[in-house]
């Protein structure tokens, strides 16, 4: 199970902690984050999590198609002005790639305080065959898909300003033969 943007590791290592029998591998730019998640891990006795030094996008150049049971990106950089919204880690052009590494019967894993990125990946999931959501709402922690949850740090910040976590999960299935 991936992340992608797994900042200073609180999500992913809690996830690892609960699965001890499943590999749980992050992706994150900054060193400093992915020390601090290793050293963290260590402290834990967490062995079952590796990371990954560089942008999640390579996570296309590290498996092949059917090869990961889950991704969770939680809070990536909205990219808020129009003009920039062509960095975002979420679109068509790299989910769908994403997607085919899922194994059918995977599942995809999205949350955000930014309703505006929210919306366009609604958009971008939608456009995907193989992907059937399975829960979506514009405020997590008002509906009952919040129940069993890992807060990540971020969502924690923005559940003690009062502000709405829009949340999406789907699943990969077999894509519909005619």
């Amino acid at each position: 199970i991936c992340e992608l943007g797994s900042g200073s590791g609180g999500h992913i290592l809690e996830h690892a902690r609960k699965s001890p029998k499943t590999l749980f591998i992050g992706f994150e730019l900054r060193y400093k984050r992915i020390f601090r998640t290793i050293e963290k891990a260590d402290r834990s006795g967490i062995k079952n999590v590796y990371m990954v030094q560089g942008d999640a996008r390579t996570i296309l150049e590290l498996f092949r198609h059917s090869e990961i049971r889950g991704i969770y990106i939680n809070f990536p950089d909205p990219w808020d002005k129009k003009r920039w919204h062509k960095h975002r880690l979420i679109n068509s052009e790299f989910l769908s790639p994403l997607i085919e590494r899922l194994q059918t019967g995977g599942f995809f894993s999205h949350k955000t305080d930014h309703p505006d990125y929210f919306s366009s990946t609604i958009d971008s999931v939608r456009k995907i065959e193989t992907l059937k959501v399975t829960q979506l709402t514009n405020d997590l922690h008002k509906n009952p898909y919040a129940e069993g949850r890992i807060k990540s740090e971020f969502e924690c910040l923005f559940i003690s300003k009062g502000m709405p976590v829009h949340y999406l999960h789907a699943e990969k299935i077999e894509k519909a033969t005619v």
